[in-house]
């Protein structure tokens, strides 16, 4: 068949429109990827649906970095009150939350942006192999970091009913705890001020014991001194006869005794008694004390509502729920590393690399592949067959076209000005000593006369 057989039919060609005008939201898409917008209208749909799927993975990123973000501060700083509740949030908070998830998510896009854009496209084609994997590692790595940062503030944020229960009881316990360390001090408390009553009590007994018995024996003489009085006694003498007279002094001298006895020990006894009383005083203040530690064990429960408790709780409720979730955070941070590495070269993987050649060389930068083995370097890959294969290393070699043009121009100037310099120091120095031989007269200084 010859070439004029052949259907060039201008109608059977695929006619391709570049055309590209992309808006701002592809725009963002492509900027995310690292994607060169005045290469990318060179390529067709295929690179750009690739390029955009790209962006989006790293804008979703950021957007659930905001949210993660945000969430975590207001947990940390404003999400309950001193006994533990749920608090409307205000808007100086809400305000300091989005601020602070606005910032969050930058840090987190800026670093996405970085990994996908440098992560190049592997080896070209759609297997991954050991050294594609080896290289990406450090990405992937950071990449699967950012994943947990990301998911643990949703996965509590998730999972919040099950965690606030569980915060319930431990709050509760806490409390309990405190209250009962509380309870136990209170009780030693009392038991030393009831032993400190319990002696002075004894104390104040034993000189009201005395003063009893002073009473009792000046009762007894009053008793015998009346009844002899009115004839009911011993003696059966009704009058003040010699035994009343003499029960009567007995009488005056246990009321004696017991005037002695009372001004002895009353200042004793209105001691004890107010010791005692300020015993009492100190029973009251302890369980005063006691009550008013309540907002005290509330406080300290509360102080198991943090964020780490949260992230602890959601892993001891569901382990499997909070690793799903993280994994789920993990694979979109990774999809795009993974996905570059499994895709084949395309359009503008190739035009982004002659862009980069071409960028160096109208720099005057020229750069080859040469073959290192036996520690020197070969120029070409033709001579790869002679030489074991494990042992050759391929190594990126540049020539600096333009920098050595500019050194061959300076060194040699200053080379030219050097040898001219050379070469009239000597015609000179001809010339003199030729002066010298004709005239040496010239050349001896006159004594002065």
């Amino acid at each position: 068949m010859t070439t004029s057989e052949l259907n060039l039919d201008s109608d059977s060609v695929i006619k391709y429109e570049y055309e590209f005008n992309p808006g701002f939201l592809e725009r963002c898409l492509y900027h995310s990827a690292g994607t060169d917008l005045q290469l990318m209208k060179h390529c067709p749909n295929y690179d750009r649906v690739k390029m955009q799927g790209i962006g989006g993975t790293v804008l979703a990123t950021a957007l659930l970095a905001f949210i993660s973000g945000s969430y975590a501060l207001y947990v940390v700083f404003g999400s309950t009150d001193i006994n533990g509740k749920d608090v409307p949030l205000s808007y100086e908070w809400a305000l300091a939350s989005c601020l602070f998830g606005v910032v969050w998510s930058m840090v987190i896009y800026n670093l996405d942006r970085f990994i996908v854009s440098s992560t190049g496209h592997g080896d070209g084609t759609e297997k991954t192999t050991r050294n594609e994997w080896l290289h990406a590692l450090p990405r992937i790595l950071m990449a699967c970091l950012i994943g947990v940062v990301i998911a643990k503030p949703l996965e509590i944020r998730i999972m919040k009913q099950e965690i606030d229960s569980v915060l319930d009881e431990r709050r509760i316990k806490q409390q309990n705890f405190f209250m009962d360390i509380d309870k136990q001090n209170l009780k030693n408390k009392i038991s030393e001020i009831d032993q400190v009553k319990a002696d002075l009590s004894k104390q104040l007994n034993a000189k009201k014991e005395e003063i009893s018995k002073k009473e009792q024996a000046r009762n007894t003489a009053e008793f015998n001194y009346n009844q002899e009085l009115s004839g009911s006694g011993g003696s059966i003498t009704r009058g003040d006869g010699k035994i009343a007279k003499a029960n009567l002094e007995l009488l005056n001298v246990r009321k004696a005794d017991l005037e002695r006895e009372k001004a002895r020990l009353e200042p004793d006894i209105k001691d004890l008694e107010n010791r005692i009383k300020q015993e009492d005083i100190q029973i009251q203040e302890a369980y005063k004390e006691f009550d008013g530690n309540k907002a005290t064990w509330e406080k300290k429960g509360n102080r198991v509502d943090g964020l780490i408790e949260r992230i602890e709780i959601a892993h001891e409720k569901s382990l499997l729920a909070s690793l799903c979730i993280t994994a789920m955070l993990i694979l979109i941070e990774v999809a795009p590393l993974i996905f570059k590495m499994m895709l084949s070269l395309s359009p503008i993987d190739y035009i982004t690399e002659n862009q980069k050649r071409l960028s160096l060389v109208r720099r005057g930068i020229w750069t080859e592949d040469r073959l290192s083995s036996g520690g020197y370097l070969e120029p070409s890959s033709e001579f790869k067959s002679s030489y074991d294969e494990k042992e050759i290393i391929k190594v990126g070699h540049a020539r600096y076209y333009e920098a050595e043009l500019q050194v061959t121009e300076v060194i040699g100037k200053l080379k030219l000005d050097r040898e001219t310099t050379e070469k009239i120091h000597g015609e000179a120095k001809v010339l003199t000593f030729e002066s010298i031989e004709k005239d040496p007269s010239k050349y001896f200084q006159q004594p002065n006369s």
